[in-house]
């Protein structure tokens, strides 16, 4: 059954530009991903907040993309502001 995932960001304060930038490369690299139907990158008017929506075929191929994800996504912590959330959705 198809699955919808929704994640928030909040970009540390002067880190915006760049949080956006790096999850749009992630973005690019998901809709790659076997399993994967869309994945859209949106964000708010200031840009202090940024939500990834993606679409799979199911969980598990969500799952199995993560595991083969690279790992540069450590990076990532140094550009937020918050702890990520996501949650499955159908």
């Amino acid at each position: 059954m198809p699955i919808t995932r929704i994640s928030r960001f909040v970009p540390l304060e002067g880190k915006s530009v760049e949080l956006f930038n790096f999850l749009n490369s992630l973005s690019l690299n998901t809709i790659a991903s076997k399993g994967c139907l869309s994945c859209e990158l949106l964000k708010n008017k200031d840009m202090s907040e940024f939500i990834i929506l993606e679409k799979w075929d199911e969980i598990q191929s969500h799952i199995n993309h993560m595991k083969i994800s690279p790992i540069e996504d450590m990076y990532i912590i140094h550009l937020l502001g918050a702890t990520p959330e996501s949650q499955y959705y159908n």
